[in-house]
Protein backbone atom coordinates (compact mmCIF):
# COMPACT_ATOMS: atom_id res chain seq x y z
CA UNK A 1 0.00 0.00 0.00
CA UNK A 2 2.69 2.74 0.74
CA UNK A 3 4.97 1.72 -1.89
CA UNK A 4 2.41 1.80 -4.23
CA UNK A 5 0.86 5.44 -3.14
CA UNK A 6 4.14 6.74 -2.64
CA UNK A 7 5.89 5.17 -6.32
CA UNK A 8 2.14 6.70 -8.20
CA UNK A 9 2.94 9.80 -5.67
CA UNK A 10 6.50 10.50 -7.12
CA UNK A 11 5.83 9.40 -10.57
CA UNK A 12 3.38 12.59 -11.05
CA UNK A 13 5.37 14.57 -8.98
CA UNK A 14 8.67 14.11 -11.04
CA UNK A 15 6.45 14.49 -14.76
CA UNK A 16 4.94 17.35 -13.55
CA UNK A 17 7.70 18.62 -11.56
CA UNK A 18 7.73 21.61 -13.88
CA UNK A 19 4.03 22.81 -13.62
CA UNK A 20 4.16 22.00 -10.13
CA UNK A 21 7.03 23.80 -8.76
CA UNK A 22 6.00 27.33 -11.18
CA UNK A 23 2.30 26.79 -9.10
CA UNK A 24 4.46 26.59 -5.74
CA UNK A 25 6.78 29.49 -6.53
CA UNK A 26 3.86 31.43 -7.60
CA UNK A 27 1.62 31.28 -4.54
CA UNK A 28 4.44 30.91 -2.41
CA UNK A 29 6.96 33.11 -3.30
CA UNK A 30 5.13 36.39 -2.10
CA UNK A 31 4.21 34.49 1.15
CA UNK A 32 7.75 33.20 2.31
CA UNK A 33 9.01 36.77 1.34
CA UNK A 34 6.39 38.36 3.36
CA UNK A 35 6.66 36.40 6.22
CA UNK A 36 10.44 36.64 6.29
CA UNK A 37 10.07 40.41 6.07
CA UNK A 38 7.86 40.69 8.79
CA UNK A 39 9.57 38.48 11.08
CA UNK A 40 12.85 40.36 10.56
CA UNK A 41 11.51 44.19 10.79
CA UNK A 42 7.97 43.62 12.29
CA UNK A 43 7.93 41.62 14.82
CA UNK A 44 9.81 40.88 17.65
CA UNK A 45 12.45 38.02 17.48
CA UNK A 46 11.33 36.51 20.54
CA UNK A 47 7.45 36.52 19.60
CA UNK A 48 7.41 33.37 17.74
CA UNK A 49 3.61 32.93 18.50
CA UNK A 50 2.80 35.98 16.33
CA UNK A 51 4.98 34.88 13.74
CA UNK A 52 3.65 31.37 13.49
CA UNK A 53 0.34 32.51 13.77
CA UNK A 54 0.83 35.16 10.72
CA UNK A 55 2.32 32.29 8.52
CA UNK A 56 -1.11 30.30 9.27
CA UNK A 57 -3.05 33.02 8.27
CA UNK A 58 -1.01 33.04 4.92
CA UNK A 59 -1.35 29.26 4.67
CA UNK A 60 -5.21 29.20 5.37
CA UNK A 61 -6.20 32.06 3.34
CA UNK A 62 -3.68 31.68 0.24
CA UNK A 63 -1.41 28.57 0.37
CA UNK A 64 -4.53 26.82 -0.16
CA UNK A 65 -4.69 27.60 -3.52
CA UNK A 66 -1.56 25.73 -4.40
CA UNK A 67 -3.07 23.02 -2.76
CA UNK A 68 -5.73 23.16 -4.62
CA UNK A 69 -3.87 23.77 -8.53
CA UNK A 70 -1.72 20.73 -7.64
CA UNK A 71 -4.60 18.46 -6.59
CA UNK A 72 -6.76 19.98 -9.84
CA UNK A 73 -3.01 19.26 -11.93
CA UNK A 74 -2.34 15.73 -10.96
CA UNK A 75 -6.09 14.44 -10.93
CA UNK A 76 -6.26 15.56 -14.31
CA UNK A 77 -3.16 14.03 -15.45
CA UNK A 78 -4.33 10.96 -14.01
CA UNK A 79 -7.72 11.22 -16.03
CA UNK A 80 -5.72 11.69 -19.05
CA UNK A 81 -7.30 15.24 -19.33
CA UNK A 82 -5.17 18.21 -20.59
CA UNK A 83 -3.15 19.51 -18.23
CA UNK A 84 -1.89 23.03 -17.96
CA UNK A 85 -0.70 25.62 -15.52
CA UNK A 86 -3.68 27.82 -16.30
CA UNK A 87 -6.24 25.19 -16.18
CA UNK A 88 -4.87 24.05 -12.37
CA UNK A 89 -4.94 27.55 -11.25
CA UNK A 90 -8.64 28.35 -12.35
CA UNK A 91 -9.53 24.86 -10.58
CA UNK A 92 -7.91 25.89 -7.59
CA UNK A 93 -8.91 29.18 -7.10
CA UNK A 94 -12.84 27.78 -7.62
CA UNK A 95 -11.76 25.39 -4.90
CA UNK A 96 -10.81 27.99 -2.60
CA UNK A 97 -13.78 28.23 -0.37
CA UNK A 98 -14.53 24.33 -0.15
CA UNK A 99 -10.92 24.15 0.75
CA UNK A 100 -11.06 26.85 3.79
CA UNK A 101 -13.90 25.66 4.76
CA UNK A 102 -13.14 21.92 5.02
CA UNK A 103 -9.90 22.95 6.51
CA UNK A 104 -11.35 24.74 9.34
CA UNK A 105 -13.75 22.47 10.34
CA UNK A 106 -11.44 19.48 10.14
CA UNK A 107 -8.34 21.41 12.55
CA UNK A 108 -10.95 22.36 14.78
CA UNK A 109 -12.13 19.15 15.38
CA UNK A 110 -8.83 18.24 15.62
CA UNK A 111 -7.34 20.35 18.08
CA UNK A 112 -10.65 19.85 20.08
CA UNK A 113 -9.50 16.01 20.38
CA UNK A 114 -5.81 16.82 20.75
CA UNK A 115 -6.91 19.45 23.68
CA UNK A 116 -9.08 16.76 25.00
CA UNK A 117 -6.97 13.43 25.44
CA UNK A 118 -4.47 13.58 22.45
CA UNK A 119 -5.01 10.06 20.95
CA UNK A 120 -8.78 11.38 19.74
CA UNK A 121 -7.11 14.06 18.24
CA UNK A 122 -4.57 12.16 16.73
CA UNK A 123 -7.40 9.24 15.27
CA UNK A 124 -9.54 12.67 13.92
CA UNK A 125 -6.70 14.10 12.14
CA UNK A 126 -6.09 10.18 9.89
CA UNK A 127 -9.53 9.74 9.47
CA UNK A 128 -10.04 13.77 8.28
CA UNK A 129 -6.50 13.11 6.15
CA UNK A 130 -8.76 13.28 2.57
CA UNK A 131 -11.06 16.48 3.26
CA UNK A 132 -9.17 18.79 1.32
CA UNK A 133 -8.68 16.25 -1.58
CA UNK A 134 -11.95 15.92 -1.38
CA UNK A 135 -12.89 19.34 -1.83
CA UNK A 136 -11.25 19.69 -5.16
CA UNK A 137 -11.98 16.32 -6.23
CA UNK A 138 -15.88 15.07 -5.24
CA UNK A 139 -16.38 19.46 -5.03
CA UNK A 140 -17.87 19.01 -1.67
CA UNK A 141 -17.36 20.94 1.92
CA UNK A 142 -17.56 20.92 5.24
CA UNK A 143 -19.90 18.49 7.00
CA UNK A 144 -20.22 16.54 3.60
CA UNK A 145 -16.84 15.77 2.69
CA UNK A 146 -15.90 15.15 6.54
CA UNK A 147 -18.30 12.45 6.36
CA UNK A 148 -16.84 11.14 3.15
CA UNK A 149 -12.90 11.36 4.81
CA UNK A 150 -14.44 9.16 7.53
CA UNK A 151 -16.30 6.88 4.84
CA UNK A 152 -13.19 6.20 2.75
CA UNK A 153 -10.96 5.62 5.36
CA UNK A 154 -13.22 3.67 7.43
CA UNK A 155 -10.89 0.25 8.09
CA UNK A 156 -7.48 2.13 6.92
CA UNK A 157 -6.36 3.79 10.28
CA UNK A 158 -3.22 1.88 10.73
CA UNK A 159 -1.66 1.98 6.84
CA UNK A 160 -2.35 5.44 6.43
CA UNK A 161 -1.30 6.42 10.09
CA UNK A 162 1.77 4.29 8.90
CA UNK A 163 1.91 6.71 5.79
CA UNK A 164 1.85 10.03 8.09
CA UNK A 165 4.51 8.26 10.73
CA UNK A 166 6.56 8.04 7.23
CA UNK A 167 6.13 11.90 6.60
CA UNK A 168 6.42 13.01 9.80
CA UNK A 169 10.13 11.58 9.80
CA UNK A 170 10.86 12.59 6.22
CA UNK A 171 10.00 16.39 7.29
CA UNK A 172 12.25 16.24 10.75
CA UNK A 173 15.15 14.55 8.74
CA UNK A 174 14.71 17.41 5.80
CA UNK A 175 14.63 19.88 8.66
CA UNK A 176 17.53 18.51 10.31
CA UNK A 177 20.07 18.32 7.28
CA UNK A 178 18.67 22.41 6.79
CA UNK A 179 19.48 23.41 10.14
CA UNK A 180 23.19 22.04 9.81
CA UNK A 181 24.48 25.10 7.76
CA UNK A 182 22.38 27.71 9.91
CA UNK A 183 24.49 25.96 12.80
CA UNK A 184 27.56 25.75 11.29
CA UNK A 185 27.81 29.72 9.87
CA UNK A 186 25.32 31.53 11.40
CA UNK A 187 27.18 34.88 9.80
CA UNK A 188 25.48 34.46 7.11
CA UNK A 189 22.16 34.06 8.39
CA UNK A 190 19.84 36.29 5.87
CA UNK A 191 15.98 36.79 6.10
CA UNK A 192 16.19 36.56 1.46
CA UNK A 193 18.31 33.65 2.07
CA UNK A 194 15.98 32.18 4.90
CA UNK A 195 12.70 32.94 2.66
CA UNK A 196 14.78 31.64 -0.52
CA UNK A 197 15.32 28.49 1.43
CA UNK A 198 11.67 28.14 2.83
CA UNK A 199 10.37 28.24 -1.12
CA UNK A 200 12.45 25.80 -1.92
CA UNK A 201 11.04 23.71 0.78
CA UNK A 202 7.67 24.30 -0.17
CA UNK A 203 8.41 22.86 -3.67
CA UNK A 204 9.78 20.06 -1.67
CA UNK A 205 6.85 19.62 0.12
CA UNK A 206 4.48 19.56 -2.90
CA UNK A 207 4.76 16.17 -2.89
CA UNK A 208 3.18 15.51 0.14
CA UNK A 209 -0.33 17.10 -1.68
CA UNK A 210 0.73 14.85 -4.56
CA UNK A 211 0.74 11.94 -2.06
CA UNK A 212 -2.59 13.30 -0.44
CA UNK A 213 -3.93 12.64 -4.26
CA UNK A 214 -2.98 9.38 -4.59
CA UNK A 215 -3.67 8.49 -1.18
CA UNK A 216 -7.50 9.42 -2.10
CA UNK A 217 -7.19 7.49 -5.76
CA UNK A 218 -5.86 4.41 -3.41
CA UNK A 219 -8.83 4.65 -1.15
CA UNK A 220 -11.15 5.38 -3.50
CA UNK A 221 -10.23 2.06 -5.55
CA UNK A 222 -10.40 0.07 -2.49
CA UNK A 223 -13.67 1.04 -1.32
CA UNK A 224 -15.13 0.50 -5.24
CA UNK A 225 -13.14 -2.92 -4.68
CA UNK A 226 -14.70 -3.69 -1.60
CA UNK A 227 -18.58 -2.67 -3.01
CA UNK A 228 -17.89 -4.94 -5.90
CA UNK A 229 -16.92 -8.11 -3.38
CA UNK A 230 -19.93 -7.36 -1.02
CA UNK A 231 -22.33 -6.95 -4.00
CA UNK A 232 -25.20 -9.88 -5.21
CA UNK A 233 -24.02 -11.46 -8.44
CA UNK A 234 -26.28 -10.30 -11.36
CA UNK A 235 -27.75 -13.51 -13.00
CA UNK A 236 -28.85 -13.13 -16.40
CA UNK A 237 -32.32 -12.78 -17.57
CA UNK A 238 -33.84 -16.14 -18.79
CA UNK A 239 -36.68 -14.60 -20.60
CA UNK A 240 -39.01 -16.84 -18.24
CA UNK A 241 -41.68 -15.08 -16.72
Amino acid sequence: MLAEILGNAWHLYRKHFVLITAITLIVWGPLEFLSGYMDTYVFDPEDMHRSFKFYQFLDNFFGIIAIGATVALVEASTLGQQVTLGGSFSAGLQAWGRLWWSRFLSMLLIVLGLVALILPGIYLLVRLSQVETLAVCESISGPTAMRRSFELTKGQFWPLFGLGMLFLLMVVLYFGVLLVPALLFPEYENWLLDAGIALVSDVVFAYATVAGYTTYNWLVGKQSSQLNQTSPPQWPATGVQ
